[in-house]
């Protein structure tokens, strides 16, 4: 009985840590730069030089057992833009602030699809630096995602951890 307790109880520190390590790579690694940019970038316009599908092969773990991994080809789009803070003129190459790649070639394709070459949209820029910018801005749906999710792991875990050994104490007293 007591051998089943402790691994329960190592389970929920488990998922405690789990959930503490996804929600902290969420939110400081994603959520807070699209803050960030949402609280502090100022808008300009900038106008699209060129734009491009960056395509990065990433190295894919198969199984734990066999070690063996593959590779999988990641898409991003990238945009090459001109821009212009206090007079001078600036270029970058571009979309969000956190470089995140996908699987899917066509979903990333219609983000390129969304801007025509040689014309001109709205950007934000970090007034501190202003060669931080960004063509789109906003809270990602996988950045809320993974620190609910994260959250809810430590949320599960932290009231299992309590709860443990007061239900153990609880029955000793029976």
């Amino acid at each position: 009985m007591a051998r089943r307790r402790s691994a329960g109880c190592l389970a929920l520190v488990i998922f405690f840590l789990v959930g503490g390590i996804l929600g902290g790579v969420g939110y400081f690694a994603i959520l807070r730069p699209e803050w960030e940019v949402d609280r502090t970038f100022v808008e300009g316009r900038c106008e699209i030089l060129s734009k491009r599908l960056v395509e990065e092969e990433k190295r894919t773990r198969s199984s734990r057992k066999s070690g063996s991994s593959r590779k999988r080809t990641h898409y991003r789009p990238e945009f090459h833009i001109r821009y212009e803070v206090g007079g001078k003129t600036l270029e970058a190459h571009t979309w969000r602030i956190v470089r995140s790649s996908s699987t899917s070639e066509s979903s990333q394709q219609k983000v390129l699809d969304r801007f025509e070459v040689g014309k001109t949209y709205p950007c934000w820029y970090d007034p501190a630096d202003p060669s931080r910018v960004v063509l789109e801005k906003g809270i990602s749906v996988g950045a809320v995602v993974l620190v609910a999710l994260g959250s809810l792991f430590m949320l599960i875990g932290g009231i299992g951890i309590v709860l443990t050994p007061l239900r153990a104490a609880r029955n000793l007293v029976r």
